[in-house]
């Protein structure tokens, strides 16, 4: 093979790499670990994948997948022989997909943040949400410092990751009167109990004594609600209601009387014993509609 041949099949090869890397890492590109002053960044930077996330975080690994986890980046920086902080960047395949990763283990009571769409700190951890990633910063050591650290490492890495910082605007559906300061959050799978259930973002509301739950479940198309409410009718063998889109009020054997409405690709409703106040179903819906989520 000539040398202008060779350098060619090079090019050619290099180009290939260079192409397949953009369609990668298009609209996700690759998070950066930045320099902190004072702290050094090991060398390794571990990559997991939904194949063998279980070798990292066994126990919860399966809880990840379930919110369509795509990839996860960790590194840990180092100050002096006993001082370290690890930092976990997760990849999710969509923005509510992360929400709801980290709903699930947010804690209600911690410092909130104004970093990235959301964060909290409760010493010697820090989390926040930007957009389909889910970071978590953890210290270790003995800094008087701790909270300060934490702080620069997560601004710096918020600055870096190219994500939009916002919470997924569904949320904001959500009647704001006696609604649980940070209750919300998103579950991907087995809503209420059910593997028929699915993609319910819920928030917990607190009236006098009341206590309650309302959902928003909003599905790709009306025929896959259709076919939710369906099965959901079928499993509680419930023969009085006709299919259509209306109000339904359902006994589940498990969860006691669940009122909920359907109309286009969207189901909402609410949980509680004697059935939920009209007012909050119709704002809900009122919301929906001034928010365009229906046409």
């Amino acid at each position: 093979m000539s040398k202008i041949l060779s350098h060619i099949v090079v090019f050619c090869l290099l180009l290939k790499t260079i192409v397949f890397a953009n369609v990668l890492y298009a609209g996700n590109p690759p998070p950066v670990f930045p320099e902190i002053e004072g702290w050094e960044l090991s060398n390794e930077i571990l990559t997991f994948h939904p194949g063998n996330l279980y070798e990292y975080i066994n126990g919860a690994a399966e809880s990840y997948l379930d919110y369509h986890f795509q990839e996860l980046k960790a590194a840990e920086y180092i100050r002096g022989s006993n001082e370290s902080v690890t930092v976990e960047i997760y990849r999710f395949e969509t923005l509510n997909h992360s929400f709801g990763i980290y709903s699930q283990e947010r804690s209600k009571k911690g410092n909130f943040l104004n970093i990235g769409a959301e964060g909290y700190i409760e010493a010697p951890i820090l989390n926040f949400l930007k957009g389909q990633y889910y970071i978590k910063i953890g210290a270790f050591g003995q800094d008087a410092k701790l909270v300060e650290t934490l702080m620069i490492i997560a601004e710096s890495i918020d600055r870096g990751l190219e994500a939009e910082a916002f919470l997924p605007r569904i949320l904001t559906c959500f009647p704001k009167k006696y609604k649980g300061k940070n209750s919300e959050s998103f579950i991907a799978k087995n809503f209420l109990g059910h593997s028929f259930l699915s993609n319910a973002f819920t928030a917990e509301y607190y009236e006098g004594e009341d206590i309650f739950e309302l959902f928003i479940i909003q599905m790709q198309s009306a025929r896959k609600c259709r076919l939710m409410l369906r099965n959901y009718l079928n499993y509680l063998k419930s023969t009085k209601h006709e299919l259509q889109e209306c109000k339904y009020e359902l006994i589940d054997p498990y969860n006691g009387l669940v009122t909920l409405f359907w109309k286009g690709n969207i189901i909402w409703g609410g949980i509680q014993e004697g059935g939920v106040r009209t007012y909050y179903l119709s704002e809900i819906e009122n919301l929906l509609k001034e928010n365009g989520f229906f046409d």
